[in-house]
C-alpha cells in the first residue's frame, strides 16, 4: 500500500505511540474507525452491536487524560472490539441467538475489564454464531458474516465477526474465543493474525462451556499488535513494554523448527499446501532450518468431535424449550445428532485426550515449534456450512478443521498467520505451535517470519 496509512489502517502499536506523542487524537482515531464501521459493516455483519455513544466518550476521556498528562496505559484511547460471547458492562452479549436478544451484561469479563484498565476503547461486540457452535459465522440475529475479500466466501468461524472486522479495517485489535479453531481459522480466511494462549493463561468467565477446550485469546493484523494485545489480557496494561511484545524481537534461527503439511495424513488442499510450502521455504531462506515430517497423533478427530458435541448439547439443554425453538434449524439438528451419544462418551473422550496430549508433548520434545497449514481449505461458499470435500475428499461438518483442532485438545499455544494467497487471490493462514506455555517462542517464531518474509499478502487491509 502507498503512501501513508489512513487512520483506520493503523496498527494498535503505532496508534499507540502517536497517541502518547500527542500527534494523535484518540477521538480523531475513534471516529475514523467508527466511520468505517458505518460504511462496511452493513455488507459484512461484522457488528452484533456498535456502542458509538460510549466508544465516543471513552475516547473524548482518553484525550482529556493525554492533555492533562495521567499516566496512560498500554493500548490507551487504542480502538478494540469484543466478541460476543464476552461481557462488556453496559452492552448486549445476545451470543448470537434469539433468546439472549435482550440480555445486557451487568459486569465486565475480565478481559474487558483488563482492556479498560490499558485505556483500550471498545467500540463494540463482533458476531458469532449461536454459543460460538460453528466454524462459519452465521446467526438468526445477525445473519451471514461475509469475508472482506470475496464477500461470496465465508469469514470462517466462530469469531468470522472479528477477522472480517479486522480484515476490513473497522479497527486494529479484537478480543475472540476459540474451542476449536474458532481464532485461528476466521484469522487464516480473512487474512489476520489470530493466537490461541496456552490454555488457562488469559482469564475468562464465565467459564467456558467447552471446559478447557475453550480459550480466550487476541486477534489483529500484525503479530506484533497480537503480542501487545496478549499482554493485557494476562496483567500487563500499563506502558511498559511486557513479556510477549518483547518476545517479538528473540533471536530464532538456533529453534528446532518441524513442518509437517497435514495431520494423520488428512487432506489438505493443493493451493494451500502450495502456499504454505512455499512460505516455509521462505523461513528456510530467511535463517531458520525447519525439518519436514508428518504428524501423527491417533483420535484427535473423535475425541474432539465429543467433546465438543456434549458441551453444546448442554448449553441447549440449559434453555427452557420455547427457548430452544428459537434456535437456527441448523443448531437443533445438530443436537438431535448428539442424542444417540452415550452419557460416557464424554469422560472416555477426556481420557483418550490424555493420550493425544502426552503423544503431542512428545513431538515437541523433538522440536522447538510444529508449523502446519491452519486449515485444509481456503474460505469457501458463504452459503455453505461447511466445505463438503477438500482435495477430492469427503468432509463433514467438522473434518476440514482438525489443524486446530489438536491444539484445542492439548492445551497448547498455536498461532495463524498469513502465509500467502491462491491464485484467485484469497488468503492462506500458516499455524505456528508449541509447547504449553511456549507462548512466548511461538510468537518469537511468528514475528521474525513477518519481518524477514515481508508481506504476505496483496494488500493489508482488504475491503
Amino acid at each position: 500500500m502507498s503512501g501513508s496509512p489512513e487512520l483506520h489502517e493503523l496498527t494498535a502499536e503505532a496508534a499507540a505511540a502517536e497517541i502518547r506523542a500527542r500527534r494523535l487524537s484518540p477521538v480523531e482515531l475513534v471516529d475514523a474507525v467508527l466511520a468505517r464501521i458505518e460504511k462496511i459493516d452493513p455488507g459484512l455483519s461484522c457488528f452484533a452491536t456498535v456502542d458509538a455513544d460510549g466508544a465516543r466518550a471513552a475516547a473524548r476521556a482518553a484525550e482529556a487524560q493525554v492533555t492533562s498528562g495521567a499516566e496512560l496505559g498500554a493500548l490507551h484511547g487504542v480502538p478494540c472490539s469484543v466478541k460476543d460471547l464476552i461481557d462488556v458492562r453496559g452492552l448486549p452479549t445476545i451470543r448470537g441467538a434469539v433468546p439472549f436478544a435482550d440480555t445486557v451484561a451487568q459486569a465486565d469479563a475480565p478481559a474487558a475489564t483488563l482492556l479498560r484498565q490499558a485505556g483500550a476503547v471498545c467500540v463494540g461486540k463482533t458476531t458469532t454464531p449461536e454459543f460460538g457452535w460453528s466454524f462459519i459465522t452465521a446467526s438468526p440475529v445477525t445473519g451471514r458474516t461475509l469475508n472482506p475479500w470475496r464477500p461470496d466466501r465465508t469469514a470462517g468461524g466462530s469469531s468470522g465477526g472479528a477477522g472480517a472486522a479486522l480484515a476490513a479495517g473497522m479497527g486494529p485489535l479484537a478480543v475472540a474465543t476459540d474451542g476449536g479453531g474458532s481464532i485461528r481459522l476466521p484469522a487464516a480466511f480473512t487474512g489476520v493474525v489470530g493466537l490461541k494462549p496456552t490454555s488457562g493463561r488469559v482469564p475468562t468467565y464465565p467459564p467456558s462451556d467447552l471446559g478447557t477446550l475453550g480459550h480466550l485469546g487476541p486477534m489483529a493484523r500484525s503479530v506484533r499488535d497480537v503480542a501487545r494485545l496478549l499482554d493485557v489480557l494476562t496483567g500487563h496494561t500499563g506502558a511498559e513494554v511486557g513479556p510477549m511484545a518483547r518476545a517479538c524481537g528473540r533471536p530464532v534461527e538456533h529453534l528446532r523448527v518441524g513442518y509437517s503439511p497435514a495431520l494423520n495424513g488428512g487432506p489438505v488442499d493443493p493451493e494451500v499446501r502450495a502456499v504454505v510450502d512455499a512460505w516455509v521455504a521462505a523461513l528456510v531462506a530467511a535463517g531458520v532450518p525447519v525439518t519436514r515430517f508428518d504428524l501423527v497423533l491417533d483420535g484427535v478427530e473423535d475425541t474432539w468431535d465429543r467433546l465438543y458435541a456434549q458441551s453444546i448439547t448442554r448449553q441447549v439443554d440449559a434453555l427452557p424449550p420455547s427457548a430452544q425453538e428459537q434456535l437456527s434449524p441448523q443448531l437443533r439438528a445438530f443436537i438431535d445428532s448428539t442424542r444417540a451419544l452415550p452419557r460416557s462418551a464424554g469422560p472416555d473422550a477426556e481420557l483418550v485426550r490424555r493420550t493425544v496430549a502426552a503423544r503431542a508433548d512428545a513431538v515437541l520434545r523433538d522440536y522447538d515449534l510444529v508449523i502446519t497449514p491452519t486449515t485444509s481449505t481456503v474460505a469457501f461458499d458463504a452459503g455453505l456450512e461447511h466445505p463438503g470435500t477438500v482435495a477430492g475428499v469427503a468432509v463433514g461438518l467438522t473434518d476440514w478443521a482438525r489443524l486446530t483442532q489438536v491444539w484445542n485438545l492439548t492445551g497448547f499455544p498455536a498461532i495463524s498467520l498469513p502465509a500467502g494467497t491462491t491464485a484467485d487471490g484469497l488468503p492462506v493462514g500458516v499455524q505456528i505451535a508449541g509447547p504449553t506455555h511456549g507462548d512466548a517462542v511461538v510468537l518469537a517464531l511468528a514475528a521474525y517470519a513477518e519481518r524477514a518474509l515481508g508481506p504476505r499478502l496483496p494488500r493489508r487491509v482488504a475491503g
